[in-house]
C-alpha cells in the first residue's frame, strides 16, 4: 500500500525549507505529527491576532473565514494573514506576496497594516459547532481546537472568549477548554 493511500493514518502537506528553493512532500502520522524544526508549512487558512497570541481560521473555500477575519479585526485583533498561512516553529506569518492583503467580500482585495509574526495558540474550524463541545485539538500543529458557525453573528465574540480560555483569561466550567 502506498503512503498516498493510507489517508485514514497520515495526512499529506507541503512543506518548504528556508534555505531550499525545493518544495517536499511530508507525510505527517500520528507518531510524528509536528513538522521539523526549521520547515515551513503553508495553510489554506486565515489568521488574526490579539494580545501577540495569534488564531488559525480553517475551512474549505467559501467557508466565510475572510469575512469572520474582517470581523475580528472590527473587533480590535489584528491582520496576520487571509488565504494563506505559513507556519514556522509554532509561529504565523503572511507569506511575503499577500501580506497585508485582505479579500473583503462584496468589494475586492484590499491592503491593510497587518502583524508580520504571531505564536499560534488557537485553531478555529469554521463550521457549526456544538452546544457543549468536547475538548479538540488541531493535530497538525498541535493547538487547541473549536468549532465556530462563521454565520453567526456571535462568532468574533465566540472567537475571543477561546482565545481567553486558552489564554487563562477565562475559566470554563466545562466544554472545549476543560
Amino acid at each position: 500500500m502506498s503512503a498516498l493511500s493510507r489517508t485514514a493514518e497520515t495526512t499529506r502537506f507541503v512543506l518548504a525549507h528556508r534555505q531550499e528553493t525545493k518544495v517536499f512532500w511530508f507525510f505527517f502520522s500520528k507518531k510524528n505529527r509536528l513538522p521539523p524544526r526549521g520547515f515551513v508549512i503553508r495553510l489554506h487558512a486565515s489568521c488574526a491576532a490579539r494580545d501577540a497570541a495569534g488564531l488559525l481560521l480553517l475551512g474549505p473555500s467559501g467557508a466565510g473565514k475572510s469575512d469572520l477575519l474582517l470581523r475580528l479585526l472590527d473587533r480590535g485583533f489584528a491582520l496576520v494573514a487571509d488565504d494563506q498561512v505559513e507556519v514556522e516553529d509554532g509561529a504565523a506569518s503572511p507569506p511575503a506576496a499577500l501580506a497585508g492583503l485582505l479579500e473583503v467580500p462584496g468589494l475586492g482585495i484590499v491592503r491593510l497594516p497587518y502583524v508580520a509574526g504571531v505564536q499560534l495558540r488557537l485553531a478555529v474550524r469554521l463550521l457549526r459547532g456544538e452546544r457543549l463541545p468536547m475538548p479538540s485539538r488541531y493535530d497538525i500543529l498541535d493547538l487547541p481546537m473549536v468549532s465556530v458557525d462563521p454565520c453567526s453573528a456571535s462568532a468574533p465574540l465566540l472567537v475571543g472568549l477561546a482565545l481567553d480560555g486558552v489564554l487563562g483569561k477565562v475559566s470554563f466550567l466545562t466544554g472545549a477548554f476543560e
